[in-house]
């Protein structure tokens, strides 16, 4: 007869206990992809919502000009108020708001205004701009985010100068094309 001790290979409740094992470990894997893509797709809507969120910064930071000019962007037409509209996105449809608030530090006593009261003709102004963008997730999670920006009182070209002026101060030329170059020591 058979010696059953020297019979060799897997039972059937081995193999059907593998199989359980296998199958536990691929529906965990399963998953964590299905949770990896919603994390993905959540990133992607904060990426745009930080992307429609500085739109608004950008467009206020566009001023071309101090005074009010008929053709051109000024600083003296950001006024203070508070906005809201809906933009469309590729991930989702947002919803935006924006305060801009004047304020003010008066020189001689060093007093801080917001919003800029009382303050003379000598007080350093600039805005203070918050964009606020909302949202809501595909799985109906609401999300936000909030930025927050100063927007200086200053001429365009005297930003430029400072600009310039800082580059030179690090030893950055430029060379006469649209390039800077670092000039080494």
């Amino acid at each position: 007869m058979h010696d059953l001790k020297r019979m060799s290979g897997f039972s059937l409740i081995e193999a059907l206990v593998a199989f359980l094992i296998i199958g536990v470990g691929l529906l965990g894997a399963a998953k964590m992809q299905a949770l990896l893509s919603t994390d993905s797709a959540v990133s992607q809507q904060r990426d745009e919502a930080v992307v429609v969120a500085q739109d608004v910064i950008e467009r206020f930071r566009g001023f071309s000009a101090l005074p009010t000019t008929s053709g051109l962007v000024a600083y003296d037409d950001i006024l203070s108020s508070t906005t809201a509209e809906t933009v469309g996105g590729i991930n989702a449809s947002y919803s935006r708001s924006w305060t801009v608030e004047e304020c003010c530090i008066d020189q001689s006593s060093l007093a801080n205004a917001c919003p800029a009261a009382n303050c003379g003709s000598n007080a350093m102004r600039w805005k203070n701009l918050s964009v606020a963008v909302s949202w809501t997730d595909k799985g109906n999670t609401s999300n936000s985010i909030n930025l927050t920006t100063k927007i200086s009182r200053l001429a365009p070209a005297q930003d430029a100068a400072l600009l310039y002026g800082r580059l030179r101060r690090l030893g950055i030329r430029h060379n006469g094309s649209a390039r800077w170059r670092r000039r080494y020591r």
